[in-house]
């Protein structure tokens, strides 16, 4: 389960959009994406909000696309 709330259009983008690129392409724009729309909280970073929108973005594209695992060794 997530610690965050993320938007469903949110993570939806980010599957879309990670049919049109290599996997570190695809996380440099998540990272782009949590540094220039997010905020932290308290004892947060942006290392946590990364990580958390990955593994939901992750496990959505294995939902969607019925893929038992993704090779996850070359994101940030």
């Amino acid at each position: 389960m997530s610690k965050f709330h993320w938007d469903e259009d949110t993570i939806m983008h980010f599957v879309n959009l990670s049919t049109e690129m290599n996997m570190q392409e695809f996380s440099y724009k998540v990272m782009d994406f949590i540094e220039r729309d997010c905020t932290t909280e308290d004892d947060e970073r942006f290392q946590d909000l990364y990580d958390d929108l990955m593994d939901v973005i992750l496990k959505e594209i294995t939902i969607d696309r019925g893929v038992d695992t993704i090779n996850t060794t070359n994101y940030i």
